[in-house]
């Protein structure tokens, strides 16, 4: 039995969002069945992480696993005529952020199969997950969000209305019913999330700016814990749990900040020494 056979039975039986379970498919098809899909699951046992490893380690370089090979990259797999989309391929490597997806694809498969009787060991519990990097929010100053609102208004009021909403409430998660927003005259269909993306960059591309629709979320952020809001109440307005933990590891630069504002805002109030202390000899 192959692991690119498992995978299949694991999709199909996987209770995930058809949106999740697309862009599972997409990791699949891309970069986990050119390289393991043939491979009997019973070997991969017998190997251990090692082979999902250095997976792992040759998409972080490049996602086309060039291994160092010369080529022209062309535009589609099809007969064509070349032209100037066809040229000689980069590295780009695949976002790390991916990769982990690759590793929860990969890691719910194989469990499913421990489960089933099909395995006894799961090689992955082994295997080191890539890790994620200190998050590093780059929220638009005030001047900036101020020129993103205006410009989301100015193209029309639906859209003003949704970035000027997420400037001013973080982007919280709303219920499955709940389509504020949506390209369907029924209201029954949300709205595509790629399809925003690709709007706002090019309305902030316009304005000069370099940024993402996320930073939205971390500009609510950071303007509240500059402004000595405290952590519990942030956190629940990102939709963040554990009391507070996630949205400090994201911000830990700015609730420091708001904790030295709130120390000289404490000390202002207090009465000064009549004298200095002395300094030591």
């Amino acid at each position: 039995m192959t692991l690119g056979y498992l995978l299949d039975e694991w999709s199909a039986a996987h209770q995930v969002e058809e949106t999740t379970r697309a862009s599972y498919r997409l990791l699949i098809e891309s970069f986990i069945r050119p390289v393991l899909g043939d491979t009997p699951i019973s070997r991969l046992c017998r190997l251990g992480p090692r082979p999902f490893e250095q997976l792992y380690a040759q998409l972080r370089v490049c996602r086309r696993r060039c291994h160092g090979w010369e080529f022209i990259e062309h535009r589609t797999p099809r007969p064509h005529e070349c032209d100037e989309r066809c040229a000689e391929h980069v590295c780009k490597p695949l976002a790390l952020s991916s990769v982990r997806q690759c590793h929860a694809v990969l890691s719910g498969a194989l469990s499913a199969a421990k489960r089933w009787g099909w395995i006894t060991v799961n090689p992955l519990e082994a295997a080191q997950r890539p890790r994620m990097p200190q998050p590093q929010p780059d929220p638009p100053s005030p001047g900036e969000a101020a020129k993103i609102a205006s410009a989301a208004w100015e193209q029309d009021e639906d859209w003003g209305t949704l970035v000027w909403l997420t400037l001013v409430t973080g982007g919280a998660e709303l219920r499955d019913e709940a389509f504020l927003f949506s390209y369907s005259p029924d209201s029954l269909r949300p709205c595509d999330p790629s399809a925003i993306t690709h709007r706002y960059a090019r309305m902030t591309a316009k304005l000069g700016l370099r940024t993402h629709p996320h930073a939205l979320r971390h500009y609510s952020a950071t303007e509240l814990l500059a402004a000595g809001i405290d952590l519990r109440t942030v956190a629940g307005r990102l939709g963040h749990g554990g009391g507070g933990s996630t949205t400090l590891k994201v911000y830990a630069a700015w609730v420091a900040g708001a904790d030295k504002k709130a120390a000289g805002l404490i000390a202002s109030g207090l009465p000064r020494p009549p004298h200095p202390p002395p300094q030591p000899q």
